[in-house]
């Protein structure tokens, strides 16, 4: 009878440890950068899906007046209309991803008027006004910027 002796078992097992341990910091980086893509495309998608309910304008809002915003609740990213606040569309996003703007400052919202564009800053005071938001995950990677305008 024929088989493997205690040593070759214990050979192949610290191999693959060894494979193993080498392949965990790059899986570990393509499971950021996976998740700083899936954080971007979230809200470059809210970003679209605000400026056309603001461009539909449903609540008849006045130029230069805030009609839709992105707002950031926790880890969840979402479309709100101004006038009532009725959610319109949300989308989770993974833990330990942070957005904020070009100056470090944490993201909270971003409003659009009638016309697409950025309101007046009194119709929507408690959000950014910065032209890009910085989206990040962790330390590994750098952040990736998204417009805002």
């Amino acid at each position: 009878m024929k088989g493997f002796t205690l040593v070759e078992l214990m050979v192949t097992v610290a191999v693959m440890a060894i494979l193993a341990a080498l392949a965990l910091p790059a899986a570990a980086t393509w499971a950021s950068g996976a998740r700083q893509a899936e954080a971007r495309g979230a809200l470059v998608e809210s970003l679209g899906r605000a400026r056309a309910l603001a461009i539909r304008n449903p609540d008849g809002r006045a130029a230069g007046q805030a009609v839709a915003m992105v707002r950031l609740r926790g880890d969840t990213l979402q479309v709100v209309r101004v006038a009532n606040g009725q959610v319109g569309w949300q989308a989770d996003l993974h833990p330990g991803v942070r957005l904020a703007d070009d100056g470090g400052v944490a993201f909270n919202c971003v409003a659009f008027d009638s016309r697409g564009l950025r309101p007046e800053p009194a119709s929507a005071p408690d959000c950014t006004w910065a032209p890009r938001v910085q989206v990040q995950v962790g330390g590994r990677r750098a952040p990736v910027d998204v417009e805002l305008l």
